[in-house]
């Protein structure tokens, strides 16, 4: 079974200096106080303690978890007391304060780090209160809650702290509430979360998000995530962009979100400016902008596929401006992708199977203009969507090829790219190279080449 605990750091609730020793000593004069929970199941009875450790030590010792206090000299000499009034045996108490962490320096901050750290990371399954740390302790035991927390994120299970509802006084005990602030966990998870994406597109496979208000963003993100690295556009566009707004659009004014509310707006934006230029560019610039967030975020391969697409689709669109026939028939071949796309049986119906056989006549054009006879009919019957003879001989004739740009057509970056880069080239020279890819597409688009002849 795995290894649970309960790690508490211990507090002096209100002990006094002994006149005759000097030393820190137990309170008997204080009252105990009301200590109850709303949402926790194990604390919805009311209970009358001094503290909250004799609570931790009765709720959760009895289900497995041991008990670890984390103590100075003058917490433990008080704790002690406290568990002996309440009758705990002397053997009980020593063997909870000898699998606890003695801290000899309250100001020595890498110490007292490093016990908590060792504290949590010595069990599977940890529970943490931080009702009674004073000034740091608290903070210390946060922080590497939420370093935990990131690595591993079924560790942690609860984070209690007993909020003051009523303050004690001379005679009377306090009343708290005792609430788990895990919340605060899951909000530090899902930042990292969003900044992660934000820069890289992807999400740790380990970090873990429980409350049900996050996780929706966190599957809408991953679906994101995994449509757009395997460069899947179509499915983006339709699907998992906007899954993605919806999800960001359906939290991002919640209360309990509030603190994540700017980065939440950043990356919807972000998001959105990267998807908007498929409603307001061509399609190929849309790919263009794409191919540069890629090289970016240092996604290389994924860049120049993108910028090879690029290329192909800036083709087809120039060639669609031969004639109102060819246009159409092309637009017709597009609309049967769109609708069958890869259910298709042959498994031809689709986008790279166009653009090859755009790209194979955009050079027979080149044979053609060399003196060589093309023989449409024979090209009409090898292709699998463009059939029409009048048509591949219309392409072939308008196209005004240009050298720069069937060498460009011809580049073999993505090639060495998915060889393993065996030209071994280094990332900022390859990143060089697709940058230079780009700017001299973007030459052609604003320079109108190739040629058609209308």
């Amino acid at each position: 079974m795995a290894k649970k605990a309960v790690i508490t750091i211990l507090g002096t609730i209100g002990g006094k200096i002994d006149k005759i020793t000097g030393r820190f000593i137990y309170n008997s004069e204080i009252k105990p106080s009301l200590y109850y929970s709303t949402t926790l199941e194990e604390f919805q009875n009311k209970i009358k303690d001094i503290n909250m450790f004799p609570i931790l030590i009765s709720t959760y010792g009895t289900k497995g978890y041991s008990i670890i206090p984390i103590y100075t000299k003058a917490a433990y000499e008080i704790q002690k007391e406290v568990l002996k009034n309440k009758g705990f045996p002397e053997e009980e108490i020593n063997k909870i304060f000898s699998q606890g962490y003695l801290i000899e320096n309250e100001n020595d901050f890498s110490q007292i780090f490093s016990i908590i750290d060792d504290a949590i990371y010595s069990y599977a399954r940890v529970i943490i209160d931080i009702t009674h740390g004073f000034r740091h302790f608290p903070v210390l035991m946060i922080i590497d809650a939420i370093m935990h927390n990131i690595k591993n994120s079924k560790k942690i299970e609860k984070v209690l702290f007993a909020k003051e509802k009523k303050k004690p006084s001379l005679d009377k005990g306090g009343e708290y509430e005792i609430i788990n602030l895990f919340d605060y966990l899951d909000l530090a998870n899902l930042s990292f979360i969003i900044k992660n994406f934000k820069e890289n597109f992807t999400i740790s496979k380990n970090i873990e998000i429980r409350n049900p208000i996050f996780k929706e963003l966190k599957r809408t993100l991953n679906e994101f995530s995994w449509d757009i690295m395997a460069l899947s556009i179509r499915n983006c566009k339709e699907k998992s962009y906007p899954a993605l707004i919806e999800a960001i659009e359906n939290i991002k004014n919640r209360s309990e979100i509030y603190l994540l509310k700017r980065d939440l707006q950043d990356l919807e934006d972000y998001i959105i400016s990267l998807f908007s230029t498929f409603e307001s560019l061509p399609e190929y610039e849309s790919y263009i902008y794409l191919a540069k967030e890629f090289n970016k975020k240092n996604y290389l391969l994924q860049s120049i596929t993108i910028i090879n697409e690029a290329k192909l689709i800036y083709l087809r669109e120039k060639i669609k401006e031969i004639s109102e026939d060819v246009y159409k028939y092309i637009e017709e071949i597009q609309a049967k992708i769109e609708a069958y796309g890869e259910w298709e049986p042959s498994g031809r119906l689709n986008y790279y199977e166009l653009h090859k056989e755009i790209k194979d006549l955009y050079f027979k054009s080149i044979e053609y203009r060399k003196g060589k006879k093309i023989d449409c009919e024979k090209l009409a019957k090898n292709n699998y969507l463009i059939q029409n003879t009048e048509i591949i001989k219309q392409i072939i004739e308008k196209i005004e090829p240009r050298s720069s740009f069937t060498k460009y057509l011809l580049s073999d970056l993505r090639n060495n790219l998915a060889h393993a880069n065996i030209n071994i080239k280094t990332i900022e020279n390859v990143k060089h190279s697709i940058s230079s890819e780009i700017a001299t597409l973007e030459n052609f688009i604003n320079d109108d080449i190739p040629r058609i002849n209308i």
